[in-house]
Parts: structure tokens; C-alpha cells; sequence
């Protein structure tokens, strides 16, 4: 049977442990997920679970896992140790948390919160046309949020309801990001890049039109932006390419991941570790 394994990402769960998620997909197409789990000193503990990942966090120590098809899946030092599933009918896309909450994303206007990642209850207030897919959610530890969708669609969280913002847009925004001050930004598969604040909206323009964008993230007043091959920092409205980061033939960029010194960039052939603001290839 042939079977493709690739990288598909990580969490942190303490100094000195952390989760390898990985995906293996056979000739048939069946869709596994490998769960590794690494404590130092310790041999790496595998679990394979098979059903498609929305995304994953840590929550008190534990591993939670969101499937697409709303199933919830709690890891403890690298073991099953509860199943359950969302009381909603959502096909999810995406996760996002912040320090407060859990949040899930997906097809037809979802969007979740839960404060354990156990209770979760619909989100979505303020949204009332029909939103193919959330493609992109992100919420502040103030309470201020914003949302993309598959057709450009853009909403921000404001007063406890969402609301529609008129997007200069129509291609599909892949991602969002909201710092603390309130100010946001969105990104997508056309080079689009967004900024805006309240229901203030600008196009950032650049000249990588070319390039399909798949996240954007803040870290400590910093906003990057990931395409396929390439990570850049955003600065004063200009993307500037990352140095020391490179990716190898083949390697795509697939995921971000926040650790306690800086954050992970992983693909599927190589990760970098981000911290005192240097990217370093991490030896498989």
C-alpha cells in the first residue's frame, strides 16, 4: 500500500515536551493523523487516529485536538484520554485561541467558543448572509475580533455581534490576524493583503501579486506574512523577505507554531526556530 507522510505541524505542551502532528494519507484516501509525543529523555510515543484536523492547542496540559467533522479528541502525555464531540453539525476549517478562549471555524457561517475546549456555544452573532466558508478567525484579549470568508468577506467583532465590513475583494481571504490595539489584517490566495481598523479598510500594495499568501501572524509587534516559499515581514507597508529562512525543493510552508522562547515555522521537509529575532533550521 503507498502511503504519503507529511509534516503537518506541532504543539508546545512544556519546556521540555511538545506533539508532532503528521499526516498520512493512502493510495484510497484515507486520511490518518499521527500524534507524536516527545518529553526529554523519554522515548517518542505514537498515536494514529483517523479523521481530517481542523487544528490543535494545548489546554491545561493536555492535547486537544478538532476534527473537521466537529469530533474533539484530548491526548495526556501522549495517550488518548477523552473523546467526545462538538454538540453543533459544523464542518470546521480552522482554530484560533487566545489567552481567554477556544475558537472553531468553518463551512456555511460556524463559528464556536469555548472557554475549556469542552463546552463550546455559536459565536456568530451578527452574521446573517450566508458565508460559504470562515476561512480565517482571530480574536483579541480585549474581545475585538475579525473574520474572513471564501468570497473576500470580512467582519469585525465589536459590541458582541459581528459585523459586515465592504471588502475590497472577492477572492478567497485565507487569513486574519488582530492586535491588541485593534488594528487587523487579512491576507489571500490572489497577493491581497489587507489592513484596517474599525471599519476603516486599505489594500496594502506591493509587488508580489503573484504569490498566493496562506497566514498572517503577530508576534511581539512583528506581522509576517507566509506564502508557499517565502515569509516576509510587514514593515511600514512593505513585505520584506525574512533572511536565513529557506525552504528546500519541494517544501511547502504548512504551519505556525508559538513556543515559550519565539515560535516554530514548520514545512513539510524542514522548521525553523524563531527567537531573538533570527530564524534557525532545527536538525531533523
Amino acid at each position: 500500500m503507498d502511503i504519503t507522510i507529511s509534516f503537518r505541524g506541532g504543539c508546545a505542551i512544556g519546556p521540555t515536551s511538545f506533539y508532532q502532528l503528521s499526516n498520512s494519507t493512502s493510495h484510497n484516501d484515507e486520511d490518518h493523523i499521527i500524534i507524536t509525543y516527545y518529553e526529554k529523555e523519554q522515548e517518542p510515543i505514537a498515536t494514529t487516529l483517523m479523521f481530517r484536523v481542523a487544528g490543535w492547542h494545548n489546554v491545561d496540559g493536555r492535547l486537544l485536538l478538532i476534527g473537521e467533522d466537529s469530533e474533539l479528541v484530548f491526548l495526556k502525555e501522549g495517550k488518548l484520554d477523552k473523546e467526545s464531540k462538538i454538540n453543533f453539525d459544523c464542518i470546521l476549517t480552522g482554530t484560533y485561541e487566545n489567552s481567554k478562549s477556544y475558537f472553531a471555524h468553518g463551512m456555511s457561517n460556524c463559528i464556536l467558543s469555548s472557554d475549556n475546549g469542552v463546552d463550546w456555544g455559536n459565536f456568530n452573532k451578527g452574521i446573517d448572509k450566508n458565508i460559504y466558508g470562515v476561512m480565517g478567525l482571530s480574536v483579541n484579549n480585549k474581545g475585538n475580533g475579525v473574520c474572513v470568508g471564501w468570497d473576500g468577506e470580512i467582519y469585525i467583532f465589536e459590541d458582541n455581534k459581528w459585523i459586515d465590513l465592504d471588502s475590497p475583494t472577492n477572492s478567497i481571504l485565507t487569513s486574519c490576524c488582530i492586535l491588541e490595539s485593534g488594528l487587523f489584517y487579512a491576507c489571500g490566495k490572489s497577493g491581497v493583503i489587507i489592513k484596517g481598523k474599525n471599519n476603516y479598510l486599505e489594500v496594502i500594495e506591493h509587488s508580489h501579486k503573484g504569490m498566493e499568501f496562506w497566514d498572517v501572524f503577530e508576534y511581539e509587534n512583528e506581522v509576517f506574512i507566509c506564502a508557499s516559499t517565502t515569509i516576509f515581514r510587514l514593515s511600514d507597508g512593505e513585505l520584506i523577505p525574512v533572511v536565513g529562512w529557506y525552504l528546500p525543493e519541494g517544501g511547502v510552508y504548512s504551519s505556525m507554531m508559538k513556543t515559550p522562547t519565539g515560535f516554530w515555522i514548520i514545512a513539510e521537509k524542514v522548521t525553523y526556530d524563531y527567537r531573538n529575532g533570527e530564524f534557525n533550521e532545527i536538525p531533523k
